[in-house]
């Protein structure tokens, strides 16, 4: 068996951390809201590296997420990085 065949053999095989019983997500809370919304959601997730799961239960619990760079932050960024002093 070549390295293609025992990667695709482990897709969905990966073994995850066992996490102790309270630290274990096992309750759901379902919304409704407009397709606007929803996208919006997931535009402002995804601006902050998260999920769309994980920036809503960050906010519920109070938390401001830290946003992501936008492309010209980025840019400013890589260019103070070649700066010397």
């Amino acid at each position: 068996m070549n390295n293609k065949d025992t990667d695709k053999a482990n897709i969905g095989n990966t073994k995850r951390k066992k996490l102790p019983p309270e630290a274990v997500r096992s309750c759901t809370v379902t919304t409704k809201m407009t397709a606007a919304e929803r996208e919006k959601i997931h535009d402002i997730a995804a601006g902050c590296n998260l999920t769309p799961s994980d920036y809503m239960r960050q906010r519920a619990l109070g938390y401001e997420p830290p946003s992501a760079l936008t492309a010209e932050e980025s840019a400013l960024l890589h260019n103070l990085d070649g700066c010397c002093i």
